[in-house]
C-alpha cells in the first residue's frame, strides 16, 4: 500500500486504509455484542460471538489476497523482475504516470549482491552501535514501541476491567474474587459506541492536522506522552467508570497518531542497508511485554484501579524517555 502510493500522499493512505478501516474493526464488536448479548444471554452467545470476531479475519484474508498486489521490492529480491514491473506500471497508472520503457531494475542495498548483502546480524547490529544517531533512534523507537502496545492493545483490558468494576457494588471483589457476571446494558453499548466513533473521528482529524503542520516524530511524542502523563496523574481522582473509559479513549487517539507517525518516520530513522534487519529485530522486542499486559492489568485491578493507573504511568513516563532520545531532526513527510 505504501508504494502504491505518491510520497506526498502517504499520510493519505494511512488515514483512509489504515484508520478508516481499523475504525470499523473496533466499532463492529460492540455493536455485535449489542445484538447477540441483548437478545441471546446464554453460554451459546459467546461461542457465537467468538466466531463471528473470526469470520471477519478470514475475510480479510480472502480480500488481500485476491486485490493486494505484492511489493515490487520484494519481488525483485526473489528475482521476479517481471512481476515487478507489472506491479510498478499498476502503481505508476495510479498516480497519473507512465513507467518509461527502458527502464532498468536496481534491487535494493540490502538486497542486492554487494557487501552489505553478506553482512551478518551481529555485523549490522555493530554498524548501529558505533553510529549514535542510530543508536538512539533504535532506543527511542523501542520505548515508544513497547508503549505503545499497551495503550493501543492493554488500554482495552482496562476498559473492561472499569466496564465490569462499573457493575459491582462495593462489596463485589472479595478477596480479589470475582463474584457475579455484569451484563451491559443498552445504555452501556451506546455510550461505549459513542466513545469509540468519536475517537476515530478526531483522530482522523488530528492526522489530518499533523500532517499540515509538519510535526516532527520526537515532538510529538514529547506531546504526546507528555499529555498522557498528566492524563494518568488526574485519573487518581476519577469519579467513574465511565469517565475513565473517556479519558483512555483520550490517550488512544494521541497514540494511534503518534503510532501512524512512527511508520511514515520509518525510512528517516534507520538507514536502508540495515533497515529491514533492525526493525524486524526492534518489533520483536516491542511484542515481548505483550502477552503479560491482560494478567498484569487483572492482577492489578483485583486490588485496586490506581494501581493499574500507575502502571499507565510507567508506560507514559517510558515512552517520554525514548521521545526524548529520538533524534530531533525527522519528520512526518
Amino acid at each position: 500500500m505504501y508504494e502504491l502510493i505518491a510520497p506526498e500522499h502517504h499520510w493519505v493512505s494511512f488515514v483512509v486504509a489504515d484508520e478508516w478501516a481499523s475504525a470499523f474493526s473496533r466499532s463492529l464488536p460492540i455493536v455485535t455484542a449489542f445484538f447477540i448479548f441483548n437478545y441471546l444471554q446464554s453460554e451459546l452467545a459467546s461461542r457465537i460471538y467468538i466466531f463471528l470476531m473470526c469470520f471477519t479475519a478470514v475475510i480479510y484474508v480472502i480480500l488481500v489476497m485476491s486485490c493486494l498486489y505484492e511489493t515490487p521490492r520484494y519481488l525483485l529480491s526473489k528475482g521476479k523482475t517481471e512481476e515487478a514491473l507489472n506491479v510498478l506500471t499498476k502503481m505508476a497508472e495510479l498516480n497519473g504516470k507512465k513507467l518509461p520503457t527502458d527502464i532498468k531494475l536496481v534491487p535494493d542495498i540490502e538486497l542486492a549482491s554487494t557487501e552489505d548483502q553478506n553482512l551478518s546480524l551481529y555485523q549490522k547490529l555493530k554498524i548501529a552501535i558505533a553510529n549514535w544517531h542510530i543508536s538512539r533512534s533504535l532506543i527511542g523507537m523501542i520505548m515508544i514501541g513497547i508503549s505503545l502496545r499497551f495503550f493501543l492493545t492493554g488500554i482495552s483490558f482496562v476498559k473492561t476491567e472499569l466496564i465490569y468494576l462499573n457493575g459491582q457494588n462495593g462489596d463485589s471483589l472479595c478477596n480479589g474474587e470475582r463474584s457475579k457476571t455484569y451484563f451491559l446494558t443498552s445504555k452501556d453499548y451506546l455510550l461505549l459506541l459513542g466513545f469509540q466513533v468519536s475517537s476515530d473521528i478526531i483522530t482522523c482529524i488530528t492526522l489530518v492536522y499533523f500532517n499540515r503542520i509538519n510535526i516532527g516524530l520526537r515532538t510529538a511524542g514529547i506531546i504526546c506522552y507528555g499529555t498522557c502523563f498528566a492524563i494518568f496523574c488526574a485519573m487518581f481522582t476519577c469519579p467513574n467508570a465511565w469517565v475513565g473509559i473517556g479519558i483512555f479513549s483520550v490517550v488512544q487517539i494521541l497514540n494511534y497518531n503518534l503510532a501512524i507517525l512512527m511508520l511514515l518516520n520509518m525510512s528517516g530513522l534507520i538507514p536502508t542497508s540495515i533497515r529491514s534487519s533492525l526493525f524486524g529485530i526492534c518489533t520483536f522486542i516491542m511484542y515481548l511485554p505483550l502477552p503479560l499486559m491482560p494478567w498484569a492489568i487483572q492482577e492489578l485491578s483485583k486490588v485496586s484501579m490506581h494501581y493499574v493507573t500507575g502502571l499507565c504511568l510507567a508506560f507514559s513516563l517510558f515512552a517520554l524517555c525514548g521521545s526524548v532520545i529520538l533524534p530531533s531532526k525527522i519528520y512526518a513527510n
